[in-house]
C-alpha cells in the first residue's frame, strides 16, 4: 500500500514558567492510503497533539512529517496553509461551523477560497449534503440544527475540497449515544465511498471500534497499535 502520512522522530515539548512539558515524546507512524485510523487514550496522552502536528496545525519541537511525500517543515506559514487547504480537511468536536451562514453556504466556504465560480460550488455542496442526509437542511443555520446534523454539515464542508485525508478530533463527543453512532457510521462511508483517509481521535473504544486501526497514545508515546478485523 502507498503511504500516505509519516510521522519521524517527533517530539512535541511546551515551556511552561521554567518547565519543559512533553507532549510527545518520539513518535514514529506510517498511515497508508485509505486507511481508517483511530487514535486512543486518555486526556493528556497528547493524542491531540498528534493530530495537529499530522495536519500541520502545529510544528513539532523536532522531527519530520511527510503527506504525501511532501517534507511540512520545509513550508513557510502560507505555503503550509495552502497544502492543507487542498489536502487536508479538519472535523471539530464544536462543529466550528458559522453561525449567520446556512448549511450550503457553510459547506461552500472552503471553495471560495479556491475561486470556485457559484454555481459550481452550490451544486457541489449540495451533491455532497444530500449524501450526509441534510437535503431538507440546505437553508438552515446551525441554531436550527441538531447536533448531529451540524457535525454532518461539517464532515461535509471537510469534503468540500475533495481533500485525501480527513481528521477528526473527538468528533462524537458533544454527541448522545444514538447520534455518536450515527456520525461514525458517516465516517466508515467517508473512507469506503469518499475513498477518503481518515484519522480520528478519540478516548471512546466503541468509537475507535469502527476503524481499521487503532493507535493507542499514552504519556507521549505510542503503547501499541491495534488492527480490526472484520467478519
Amino acid at each position: 500500500m502507498e503511504k500516505i502520512i509519516e510521522v519521524k522522530d517527533v517530539i512535541v515539548e511546551y515551556l511552561l514558567g521554567k518547565v519543559v512539558v512533553s507532549a510527545l515524546r518520539g513518535i514514529n507512524l506510517e498511515i497508508e492510503k485509505g486507511d481508517f485510523i483511530a487514535v486512543m487514550g486518555k486526556s493528556g496522552s497528547g493524542k491531540s497533539t498528534l493530530l495537529q502536528i499530522i495536519g500541520g496545525l502545529q510544528r513539532p519541537t523536532k522531527g519530520k512529517v511527510f503527506i504525501n511525500g511532501v517534507d511540512l517543515s520545509k513550508l513557510d506559514e502560507n505555503e503550509l496553509a495552502i497544502f492543507r487547504r487542498k489536502n487536508i480537511g479538519f472535523i471539530f468536536q464544536a462543529y466550528n461551523l458559522i453561525p449567520i451562514l446556512t448549511a450550503i453556504e457553510n459547506v461552500e466556504l472552503p471553495m471560495i477560497f479556491y475561486n470556485m465560480p457559484q454555481k459550481q460550488r452550490t451544486e457541489k455542496a449540495t451533491k455532497i449534503l444530500y449524501k450526509m442526509g441534510l437535503s431538507d437542511r440546505l437553508n438552515h443555520k446551525p441554531s436550527e440544527l441538531s447536533g448531529g446534523e451540524q457535525q454532518r454539515v461539517g464532515i461535509a464542508r471537510s469534503l468540500a475540497n475533495d481533500p485525501e485525508i480527513i481528521l477528526a478530533d473527538e468528533p462524537t463527543g458533544n454527541l448522545d449515544s444514538k447520534s455518536g453512532e450515527s456520525i461514525m457510521e458517516e465516517f466508515v462511508e467517508v473512507n469506503r465511498s469518499f475513498g477518503k483517509t481518515v484519522v480520528i481521535v478519540t478516548h471512546a473504544r466503541d468509537v475507535a471500534l469502527y476503524a481499521n486501526k487503532i493507535i493507542h497514545i499514552k504519556d507521549g508515546l505510542i503503547e501499541s497499535i491495534e488492527e480490526i478485523r472484520r467478519n
